[in-house]
């Protein structure tokens, strides 16, 4: 799970939540919200992004306070996710090993 600012063609700043299944790379869906994001939003935006699919068993997400709303945290335990929180800083992928 990936928040993001970006901009859109008309200057306006929009938070973009994609949501990526990190085995096979691919993008599940993503949810697009406002300037400000507070929980109802983040919420929605994470509806949006899973609607259709299949339910999710687990979900990477950083250290980021938008995942530690009361109503994100209630969202997850109702649809029996499993949050697993990644480590700040550190590269995605496998560094190579120095010999």
């Amino acid at each position: 799970m990936v928040p993001f600012l970006d901009e859109s063609i008309l200057l306006r700043s929009h938070w973009v939540l994609v949501i990526i299944d990190v085995f096979i790379r691919y993008i599940i869906g993503f949810g697009i919200g406002g300037e400000c994001v507070d929980d109802p939003t983040a919420c929605r935006m994470f509806h949006q992004s899973i609607a259709g699919n299949v339910p999710l068993a687990r979900i990477s997400s950083d250290p980021d306070p938008l995942f530690r709303f009361h109503g994100w945290l209630a969202n997850l335990r109702i649809l029996k996710v499993e949050e697993i929180k990644s480590v700040s800083y550190t590269p995605a992928s496998t560094p190579s090993s120095k010999d």
